[in-house]
């Protein structure tokens, strides 16, 4: 077999792949990549200790309760569902809906090889906010297809909360034509001006999301490992 006859094969053997949808990776880029996003997990690991405390506000006038979403890996917050504008069409609103922030071709578009892991951690890139309607408090209520580790009730300002689904919602309805809902976790999916990158994941913007509701965020928050504590319980830990 002639030198162009066996480039002639390789060349449609690629192009079989590319049709069918993966394109080959040369299996020492991969492993090269795998022990990257090892490191690099690691490196996160020591650097941002075992968990995330979060100490909710005090005083509160008018308490409602949100809900963290702990999926293991990421997170999403579970808010009322806002007035204005609508977010769920041919509907009734929901009692409460849930927004989770993301990377577009991982969280969105379920693009989740080794290489995306790599791209998605060392590379900053677009951005995406998800909504999934709740039909009932998440520790009360089962929703069909809908699983995660745990639902971390949070007391807060009813107000507070209500204008920070209202601020999320504006965000996501100002692309909700480009709204690709994702059959695999159950989230709507639009792209957002935000970027994601390792130290703006899920997490971090999450813990942003519970500081406007008034609530004192201790530790990094890049992984979904959190801890509730309580402002009673807070306050006699700094008398003592």
């Amino acid at each position: 077999m002639t030198s162009t006859q066996k480039n002639d094969q390789q060349s449609a053997a690629v192009a079989a792949v590319t049709v069918a949808g993966r394109v080959p990776i040369n299996p020492g880029v991969r492993s090269r990549g795998i022990c990257t996003l090892l490191i690099f997990c690691w490196a996160v690991f020591v650097t941002t200790g075992c968990s995330t405390t979060i100490v909710p506000p005090d005083n509160l006038q008018e308490p409602k309760s949100v809900y963290l979403i702990d999926y293991g890996r990421h997170s999403g917050l579970v808010l009322p569902h806002p007035g204005e504008p609508r977010l769920f069409e041919n509907v009734d609103p929901p009692p409460y809906v849930e927004f989770a922030f993301g990377e577009w071709q991982w969280f969105a578009l379920s693009r989740e090889g080794p290489i995306d892991a790599i791209r998605a951690l060392l590379v900053p890139s677009q951005g995406t906010l998800g909504v999934r309607a709740v039909e009932g408090s998440p520790r009360e209520h089962h929703q069909p297809g809908w699983h995660y580790v745990e639902a971390i009730p949070i007391t807060v300002e009813r107000q507070a909360a209500l204008d920070l689904s209202e601020r999320l919602a504006r965000t996501w309805h100002e692309q909700h034509e480009k709204m690709v809902f994702n059959e695999v976790n159950g989230l709507s999916f639009v792209p957002v001006e935000k970027r994601y990158s390792l130290f703006s994941n899920c997490n971090p913007v999450l813990a942003g999301w519970l500081m406007e509701l008034e609530c004192e965020i201790r530790g990094a928050a890049l992984l979904s490992d959190w801890r509730l504590a309580t402002p009673n319980r807070d306050a006699e830990a700094n008398s003592r």
